[in-house]
């Protein structure tokens, strides 16, 4: 079930007028009626919409409110109706339904949920707004920030993680991404982020995901009052025990997921003197690793991802 973050923010009489303007979205009126309320009327369906990842025909960009004497409402519009992508959609909760299992704890479950998807959409542009839209990804395999983290929402919704859409800057341009709720601890997440970071691997690596505000405040920008705080100093390098501090225990870590058959591993580096690429290079070379396909590092946040055979 999906998380109505900004629903579960209104009071009683707003919430009636949340879900008339759900229903009437859902039904894809093109005239939508609105009852009085206190709040901005185009917030509030901007609330809708960032709730529910499954309104993908929604243009909402477009949308017009339309205030007169006597009756209020707003004015929509709608992309084609795709029944290949709806029946496709279904298919994929499905399929993440399957793939988590129900002993899975938060954690595990949201990582399951972040690799998967990880691996099948790619970062890109379609024309009109399909690539802000989840429909970008069930059609083409792809979508910009919001979609992706659209698609992330939906999935971790699908398999009981509470999970908000959050809208935000980054180098001073909009960017979209996600909060999660593990354990009863608020966490980002920004799944676009991670892939452009490895975007040749093909999977995320884990960068962002998983971590406080403090760490995202140092290139993200947000409206903290609008979005629960995210206060934990746990990530998930820390709650999987993936941090080194020594060459003793990278190459332990390293030889134990090659035996474990493992296609990657992602490690933390909390050593005295930060790690570079050719000091990273120079511990492969004294291990005399084979079979490693390829090493992406992150080095801001002194992360490697690190592809195996």
């Amino acid at each position: 079930m999906i998380y109505t973050y900004y629903r579960n923010r209104l009071c009683l009489q707003d919430q009636k007028v949340y879900d008339q303007l759900l229903n009437g979205l859902r039904e894809r009126q093109n005239v939508i009626d609105i009852p009085y309320t206190k709040l901005a009327p185009a917030d509030l369906m901007q609330g809708v919409i960032a709730d529910h990842p499954e309104l993908m025909d929604v243009d909402f960009r477009s949308f017009q409110y339309v205030d007169l004497f006597l009756k209020k409402y707003f004015r929509m519009t709608y992309t084609e109706y795709d029944r290949s992508a709806a029946k496709k959609l279904e298919q994929i909760g499905e399929l993440f339904r399957s793939v988590v299992n129900k002993d899975m704890d938060d954690w595990d479950k949201a990582a399951v949920i972040y690799d998967t998807l990880g691996s099948m959409i790619r970062y890109g542009f379609i024309d009109g707004i399909l690539e802000h839209t989840i429909k970008g990804f069930l059609t083409e395999g792809k979508a910009v920030c919001d979609g992706i983290s659209k698609m992330y929402q939906y999935l971790c919704g699908c398999c009981g993680i509470d999970c908000i859409l959050i809208q935000g800057q980054v180098s001073e341009e909009g960017h979209a991404w996600n909060l999660i709720r593990l354990n009863g601890h608020w966490y980002h997440a920004d799944m676009t982020a991670d892939l452009k970071i490895c975007e040749s691997a093909g999977y995320p690596a884990h960068v962002l995901f998983c971590r406080n505000d403090e760490v995202f405040s140092k290139d993200h920008v947000w409206d903290h009052s609008a979005y629960p705080a995210c206060t934990q100093a746990e990530d998930y390098f820390e709650h999987y025990h993936l941090t080194v501090a020594s060459f003793l225990q990278f190459s332990s870590a390293v030889i134990k997921a090659r035996l474990n058959r493992s296609s990657r591993i992602n490690l933390k580096f909390q050593t005295d003197v930060p790690v570079n690429m050719q000091k990273l290079q120079k511990w492969m070379l004294l291990m005399s690793i084979t079979g490693v396909l390829s090493v992406v590092f992150a080095e801001e946040h002194q992360i490697a991802l690190i592809l195996l055979q």
